[in-house]
């Protein structure tokens, strides 16, 4: 029930005792610190905070509050009792999360929290990937959340998500009694006592087996420095020289070709059973096809574009030598077109490095067939749950590669694995082949970065966030039943999600595929992809992983035989 907004509520914040601002940053540590502290997020009408903190005074007990009304009649609650062991903070929760330090929290209380029913606001609920990473965080290890709810899908929802991020269930009651020390009531809760409603009660511990769904300081680095290298189609050194210092730094053997592919080889207990992991490490871009006598350079696209979204980019020029220069897509001011749309296509596209002349730009060393990019920075989004970022597509297979190399860094496998990059995917899948061909795998997973369809269609496939693809069709391949089976199974067992996937593109699949090698696309979505501004979201990426990890770890040669043989 949402409590109607109250003048006087909002204006007793400006004057309340017991409340505690973001920007005294010192003052909000010290009273979480000074003493054990809990924390509740909600809190009602203050009945619950102010009768626990009455029987527990050695404790220290901080209420968050973003809803201004509902603040404010709590805080004069609090200031009416003249308790100096409970605090009000009337902000975002997220903001005190980064502030106080990680592990100071010694319970977290989530009450009658609003059930938020609708998919769309999922990500509201208190019980959300994004607010039990928090959690987390700031909870001391082995310390507890007590969590009350009258709602029974949102207490199965949460008891799942607490699950998934491998809480241990300390208590789980379908019709809680009141009947702990540690406890008490709300105004919610009374009603529903009278009323005979079951109450739904959940008692959490942060202990070993906690699984957070981000990235680790490995991951991070590599997203960080990898979707900033330079690397399209035929021109993919930056990216194959830093896979090849890390496969030297985890003490691998490397695969090359002619073609610029490049893996790793991890070596097994059965050398003639090889397993392999494929992602492309071409970005889409362009280069000089020629430059005009005024000193602008005509491109040459490679791979897909909407050239609509390309207009006043900015751009990035590598000359052969390695030399880089900063320039942008020219556009016309709209007062200049008279009333007419701007179209953009490959044929009238100019970029402008502030060469004033032809000969100022070869003299520069620019010359026929140099490589440009388009510049994106990386950016985390929300609360570091999703990336901004050039090149997702197909960096964030690069990465898991790199990843998985080194989760599986002590683990033996009963088979060879080569993990790494090919090239020119994006104009017509024209590396790959040359290493299928050499490397001859009897199973091969293509790790790519499909187009999320959340943004643009109705669709139930293809939205950000809603984990792994089991790609069943695209232009190029029809998935394998018994493969799909395998990765649903791994995903499932792995406390991940999947979403089924369908495509009119096509990726380097088809290129195993049609030799003759057991294919499974492993792929998530994001949005924007083949532009400057990508956005994936982590919890896809960790799904990936731990899935991708799972189905390694339960493959040998009879597992890739049974499979092999269920198309038959």
């Amino acid at each position: 029930m949402r409590t109607k907004f109250k003048q006087w509520a909002v204006d007793y914040l400006n004057e309340g005792k017991n409340i505690l601002y973001l920007k005294n940053e010192e003052e909000i540590k010290n009273f979480v610190n000074n003493k054990e502290c809990f924390l509740e997020i909600g809190p009602g009408k203050g009945q619950f905070i102010l009768s626990i903190a009455k029987k527990y005074p050695q404790y220290n007990f901080l209420v968050v509050e973003i809803n201004k009304t509902v603040a404010g009649i709590a805080l004069k609650k609090i200031d009416e009792e003249n308790l100096t062991n409970v605090k009000l903070i009337a902000e975002d929760f997220y903001k005190l999360v980064n502030i106080i330090n990680e592990n100071s929290i010694s319970g977290i209380f989530l009450n009658f929290s609003d059930p938020w029913p609708k998919k769309r606001h999922e990500k509201r609920r208190l019980t959300s990937s994004p607010f039990i990473e928090s959690y987390i965080k700031i909870l001391k290890n082995n310390h507890n959340i007590y969590y009350k709810s009258d709602n029974y899908d949102f207490y199965l929802y949460s008891l799942d998500k607490f699950k998934e991020y491998g809480f241990d269930i300390l208590k789980n009651e379908t019709n809680y009694n009141d009947d702990e020390e540690f406890d008490a009531l709300t105004e919610f809760e009374t009603r529903y006592k009278n009323e005979g409603i079951k109450i739904n009660r959940l008692i959490l511990k942060k202990g070993s087996n906690i699984k957070m769904n981000k990235l680790n300081e490995l991951e991070r680095k590599y997203f960080e420095e990898l979707t900033q290298k330079d690397a399209i189609s035929g021109n993919e050194k930056e990216v194959a020289h830093y896979l090849a210092l890390e496969y030297k730094k985890l003490g691998l053997e490397l695969y090359k070709d002619y073609a610029g592919n490049i893996y790793g080889i991890k070596k097994g207990g059965d050398s003639s059973v090889k397993v392999m992991i494929d992602a492309h490490m071409d970005e889409v871009g362009f280069i000089v096809k020629d430059i005009k006598d005024n000193g602008l350079i005509i491109p040459y696209p490679l791979g897909g574009f909407n050239f609509q979204t390309l207009l006043s980019n900015r751009v990035k020029l590598t000359t052969k030598n390695g030399e880089k220069f900063i320039g942008a897509i020219d556009s016309t001011p709209p007062h200049l077109l008279k009333g007419q749309t701007q179209e953009v296509n490959a044929s009238n596209l100019l970029f402008d490095f502030g060469f004033t002349s032809k000969e100022e730009a070869i003299a520069n060393h620019v010359g026929i067939g140099d490589m440009i990019t388009l510049i994106g920075g990386f950016e985390y989004l929300n609360h570091e749950t999703r990336i901004l970022s050039k090149a997702l597509d197909d960096r964030y297979g690069i990465i898991l590669g790199l990843s998985i190399l080194n989760e599986l860094k002590d683990v033996a496998l009963p088979f060879d694995l080569y993990v790494g990059g090919s090239t020119q995917e994006e104009v017509g899948l024209r590396g790959l082949p040359s290493a299928i061909k050499n490397i001859n795998p009897d199973f091969c997973f293509v790790l790519d970065c499909s187009t999320a369809k959340d943004s643009i269609s109705s669709s139930e496939y293809g939205r950000i966030g809603d984990g792994v693809l089991l790609r069943f069709i695209d232009r190029t391949m029809i998935a394998n039943p018994a493969l799909l089976e395998f990765q649903k199974e791994a995903v499932i067992n792995t406390n991940g999600k999947y979403q089924y996937f369908e495509t009119l593109g096509g990726t380097n699949a088809s290129v195993a595929f049609s030799s003759n090698c057991l294919t499974l696309t492993h792929c998530i979505v994001a949005r924007s992809i083949h532009t400057a501004s990508s956005i994936m979201d982590i919890n896809d990426f960790i799904y990936a992983k731990n899935s991708l990890l799972y189905m390694l770890k339960n493959l040998s040669k009879e597992k890739i035989l049974e499979l092999k043989e269920s198309k038959y």
